[in-house]
């Protein structure tokens, strides 16, 4: 089986039966994913951009360049880590970011896709690059938090460790690979994915082309309605 077919992709369509076919648990990702937050993500790398007399970053280019680790995209809009620390960075990005969270909303059909997998008695979990404590405090501000078994975040700010976290889920979880389909908007989910064995879809969010998302492999949504 191909890893195509494997994620219910065939011939650039979706085959929805396939995807879901074995499926007893959804796993999410959170930004960018349920929470759309790519024009904050942005807002505060330009502000960041500005105090250091840097050029702002367009749509295109953060579509172009942004993934995970972050560090090498910060490198090549123009920081310089070897004159100021990248955890100092990391932390001014995640107060920007924090003091405007308020506004974020959540994706459009997020709600109801979620609600949908709750109702067809899917299991559901959060794994996110996201501070985990920072993450359950947004969850649950969106009252999202009943449809999740599991609300899993990193121990730092610098959105580092997500594959092992998932790592660890997944063995606390008792879940098996197979069961599992990862919902996500980035390359990074995608290796996550890879990583953990479980099938793949990805949507467009913004922070990443859909060229580059396509390029994965897995099947590609622009939105929620087109999975459930």
């Amino acid at each position: 089986m191909t890893r195509d077919s494997r994620n219910g992709h065939k011939g650039g369509r979706i085959d929805r039966a396939a995807l879901l076919d074995g499926v007893t648990h959804l796993v999410w990702d959170w930004n960018g994913t349920l929470i759309d937050d790519v024009e904050l993500c942005r807002a505060a790398l330009n502000h960041m951009l500005e105090r250091r007399g840097l050029p702002p970053v367009d749509a295109t280019t953060h579509a172009a360049h942004f993934g995970f680790p972050i560090r090498p995209y910060y490198e090549h809009v123009g920081f310089d880590f070897a004159k100021e620390s990248f955890d100092e960075v990391s932390r001014q990005f995640v107060d920007f970011y924090e003091a405007r969270r308020e506004n974020l909303p959540v994706r459009k059909g997020a709600r109801q896709a979620l609600k949908a997998a709750t109702g067809i008695g899917l299991g559901q979990s959060l794994l996110s690059a996201y501070h985990e404590d920072l993450l359950t405090r947004l969850v649950r501000e969106r009252g999202l938090d009943s449809h999740f078994q599991s609300l899993n975040g990193t121990d730092n700010l610098n959105a580092e460790g997500k594959i092992a976290r998932g790592q660890r889920w997944l063995q606390e979880a008792g879940l098996r690979p197979q069961e599992l389909l990862l919902i996500g908007d980035t390359l990074h989910d995608a290796e996550l994915a890879e990583a953990l064995g479980a099938r793949c879809v990805l949507i467009e969010s913004g922070h990443q082309s859909r060229d580059r998302l396509l390029a994965t492999g897995c099947p590609v949504l622009s939105e929620f309605s087109e999975l459930l």
